[in-house]
C-alpha cells in the first residue's frame, strides 16, 4: 500500500471539489464547455432542425436529379418502386434520422465548442469520412455490392456531414 503525502493528497481532494462544484472550463475566453458531463439540453435546436431539415433537400437531390439513375442501375431498383415502396413513412424516418444525426454533431460540438463554418465543416468531414463511411465498408464487401453504390451512397453521407458540421458550426 502507497502512503500519500497528506499535502498531497488534501491538494488533490481541494482540486476534486472544486472541478465538482465549477465542472467548467473557460477556452480562449469564448466559450464555456461543461467537463464533467454533456449537456444534453445545451445546444440550438433551431440549427438541429435546419440540418435535419436541409439533409432531407440534399437526399432528395442527390438521390434524384443528381445520380437518380446510375442509384437505380446500380441497386436495380427503380425511381417509382423506390418512392412508392417508403411511402410516407420513410421519409418519416429518414426526417428522424436525420434529427438523431444533427443532435449527436450539436453534441459533440458544444462539447468540442466548435463555433464557426469552417471548424464545423472540417468536423463534420472528419465523422463524414472516418465514421460513417468508414463504417459502411464492412456492408458493401459482404453484401458484395458494387464498388459504385458504396461510392455513391459515402459519398452522400460525406457531403451531407460537412453541411450538417458546417449549419452546426454557425448555429451552435
Amino acid at each position: 500500500m502507497v502512503i500519500l503525502d497528506r499535502t498531497f493528497a488534501l491538494t488533490c481532494c481541494q482540486k476534486a471539489l472544486i472541478l465538482q462544484q465549477r465542472s467548467e472550463l473557460v477556452i480562449k475566453g469564448e466559450k464555456t464547455v461543461n467537463i464533467t458531463t454533456m449537456n444534453l439540453l445545451g445546444v440550438n435546436f433551431l440549427g438541429v432542425i435546419v440540418a435535419a431539415i436541409v439533409a432531407m433537400v440534399l437526399g432528395f437531390i442527390w438521390y434524384i436529379p443528381l445520380f437518380g439513375k446510375r442509384w437505380s442501375a446500380l441497386t436495380g431498383v427503380s425511381q417509382a418502386d423506390m418512392q412508392s415502396g417508403a411511402g410516407m413513412m420513410g421519409y418519416v424516418y429518414q426526417f428522424v434520422a436525420a434529427l438523431v444525426a444533427s443532435y449527436a454533431v450539436a453534441l459533440i460540438f458544444n462539447h468540442l465548442a466548435i463555433t464557426s463554418v469552417v471548424r464545423g465543416a472540417l468536423w463534420g468531414l472528419l465523422i463524414g469520412v472516418g465514421i460513417v463511411a468508414a463504417s459502411f465498408v464492412g456492408n458493401y464487401i459482404f453484401m458484395k455490392r458494387p464498388l459504385g453504390l458504396y461510392l455513391l451512397d459515402a459519398g452522400y453521407q460525406v457531403v451531407l456531414f460537412v453541411i450538417i458540421g458546417a449549419i452546426l458550426g454557425v448555429l451552435h
